[in-house]
Order: structure tokens, then C-alpha cells, then sequence
């Protein structure tokens, strides 16, 4: 018979063991935690934000270029400048400067660049080229 409760003994010690671990970490939730949870959550927004935001200006930079007759080339835009600036309406927003690279006969290489405040293209230019 002693044989038969060391095994209950034994699985008792253990649960016992599982339920102190368990009681102790389920109340780690600390500021510092929520912290870096607000920190990576923001983080992984942003990212996703600006990637948005820049296949809108590769996609605004692509119809520019098929409209202006010149070759988009490496299917990029760079992010070259972030400011703040006020829009018509006074609002503070988000002032981005994009850069691309296009060519007009296929040997030379040539900037162009788009300018957006907030959600809006404000200006898109083309560096002097050749025909």
C-alpha cells in the first residue's frame, strides 16, 4: 500500500509546484510591461503607416512618370525629408519629401520629386532632362 501513494505523493508535490508557479506570474502585469507593449504597438503602426504612405506617393510617382512620357526606374521612392509644417487651414501636419529616379532616353539618370503635407501630393517635379 505504501507503494501505491508514493505516485498520488508524488503528482500532489507537482501540482502543488505548477500552482505556486502559476500563481505567482499571473499577476506580472507591470507598468513597465504595459510600457513596452504601448512602445511595440506603436512601433508596428508607424511602420505599417509609412508603408502605406509611400506605395501611395510609388504609385502617384508611376502615373507622373507615364504622364510626363519618362521611365520610372528601380520602382522606388526615398523618403528624403520629415518636417512639420501648417497646412491652408492652419493645422499642423506631416511635411514628407520623396525622391525618384527616372530616365528619358534610357542612358542617363535623372531625380524627380514629390512633396506631400499630411494625406495630400503637393508638388511633383521632374529634374531638367533631355528628350
Amino acid at each position: 500500500m505504501a507503494s501505491s501513494n508514493s505516485p498520488n505523493r508524488h503528482n500532489r508535490v507537482v501540482w502543488r509546484s505548477i500552482l505556486a508557479l502559476t500563481q505567482k506570474t499571473t499577476n506580472t502585469v507591470t507598468l513597465g510591461t504595459l510600457f513596452w507593449l504601448f512602445l511595440a504597438a506603436t512601433v508596428v503602426w508607424y511602420w505599417w503607416r509609412a508603408k502605406a504612405i509611400k506605395d501611395f506617393v510609388l504609385q502617384a510617382a508611376r502615373q507622373y512618370c507615364k504622364s510626363m512620357d519618362v521611365m520610372l526606374l528601380d520602382d522606388a521612392v526615398y523618403l528624403r525629408g520629415v518636417w512639420f509644417k501648417r497646412d491652408q487651414d492652419g493645422k499642423i501636419r506631416v511635411w514628407r519629401r520623396f525622391l525618384f529616379d527616372f530616365t528619358s532616353t534610357g542612358e542617363e539618370r535623372y531625380t524627380g520629386r514629390v512633396i506631400m503635407l499630411g494625406q495630400r501630393i503637393l508638388h511633383m517635379e521632374l529634374a531638367p532632362h533631355r528628350f
